[in-house]
C-alpha cells in the first residue's frame, strides 16, 4: 500500500468500506472546511476533496454519517490500552481491526443511527471513543511515523465491523453520564466535553452552542472550531440555526476568548 497515492488509498477505502471519507494532514486536522459536510463516498468528489493534497491522510467520519464507533486505543508513553480494553470488555465479537503506527489499534464496531458520545480516557487509560462528530485515519494512510494497516488476522478481508457489544455500549454512556452535573443553565462548565455529540434542543440553541465554541476554543485553533460550529448546527440541533447565526455566535465567543 506504501506505492499508492494518497487518492489512490481514499478510492481504495471508500471501495472497500462504502464510507465516507475527507482528507487529513499529519496532524490528524481536516485539510478542508466543513470536513464533515464534505465527506463523500462518490469516487469524483473523493477526487475533487483530494486534489490539492497530495501528502493527505484519509479520514473516516465516526457516528451515524457512517454507522459507525471507533474505540482507539493507544499504546505509548506507558499507556496500554489495547491490555486495558482487554480487561474491560470480555468476549469482544470479531470486528474490523486497524493498527495504529505507535502499536495501538483502532477497533470498529456498527452502531447506526445511534449519536454515540466520544470520550478520551473515560473507560481507562489509553481508551478513546470516536463516535459522534469525530473520526479515524483510515488503513492504508501513511504518517510521518508508519503505515495504517488492516488486521486481517482479526477479521479476514471482509469489512463488515460486528455491532457493538451492549456492554460497551452501556459503559460508554455511563462514563458520558458520570461527567454531568445540574446547575441553573442545566449542566457545569466542566461537563461540556461530555456532552459535545449530544443532541441541541431548540430553546438551547444559542447559549448551548456558545459554550461548546467557547469549550473547543481552548483547545483547537478557530478555524477547526468554526467548521465544527457549523457540524454541530446542521447534525446535533432539533430545529437549526441560520448559518449567519452560527458565525454570529463563533465569532462573539472568539473575540471574548481572543480578550482574556
Amino acid at each position: 500500500m506504501s506505492d499508492m497515492s494518497s487518492l489512490e488509498i481514499a478510492h481504495m477505502v471508500k471501495d472497500i468500506t462504502g464510507y465516507r471519507v475527507f482528507p487529513s494532514n499529519q496532524q490528524k486536522q481536516p485539510c478542508v472546511k466543513d470536513p464533515y459536510g464534505k465527506a463523500t463516498n462518490d469516487l469524483e468528489g473523493i477526487t475533487e476533496l483530494f486534489r490539492n493534497f497530495p501528502k493527505a491522510m484519509t479520514a473516516i467520519p465516526t457516528g451515524p454519517i457512517n454507522g459507525i464507533t471507533v474505540v482507539d486505543l493507544d499504546v505509548k508513553g506507558g499507556v496500554n490500552g489495547i491490555e486495558a480494553f482487554s480487561n474491560l470488555i470480555k468476549n469482544v465479537p470479531h470486528t474490523m481491526v486497524v493498527r495504529t503506527p505507535s502499536g495501538g489499534a483502532h477497533v470498529y464496531f456498527r452502531t447506526g443511527s445511534e449519536n454515540i458520545p466520544s470520550s478520551v480516557g473515560k473507560l481507562g487509560p489509553g481508551i478513546d471513543v470516536r463516535g459522534a462528530g469525530a473520526n479515524a485515519i483510515a488503513f492504508g494512510s501513511i504518517s510521518a511515523t508508519g503505515e495504517y494497516r488492516w488486521d486481517h488476522s482479526v477479521s479476514g478481508f471482509t469489512w463488515r465491523p460486528a455491532p457493538m457489544p451492549p456492554d460497551l455500549k452501556r459503559l460508554i454512556y455511563e462514563a458520558a453520564s458520570a461527567g454531568r452535573s445540574p446547575s441553573k443553565s442545566g449542566y457545569n462548565q466542566s461537563s461540556i466535553r461530555y456532552r459535545l455529540s449530544d443532541p441541541i434542543i431548540t430553546g438551547q440553541r444559542n447559549n448551548e452552542l456558545a459554550s461548546r465554541i467557547g469549550y473547543l476554543l481552548k483547545m483547537y485553533p478557530p478555524q477547526r472550531v468554526h467548521d465544527l460550529a457549523h457540524h454541530m448546527n446542521a447534525t446535533l440541533t432539533t430545529d437549526p440555526l441560520s448559518v449567519k447565526e452560527v458565525d454570529r455566535i463563533f465569532y462573539s465567543i472568539l473575540k471574548r476568548e481572543l480578550q482574556k
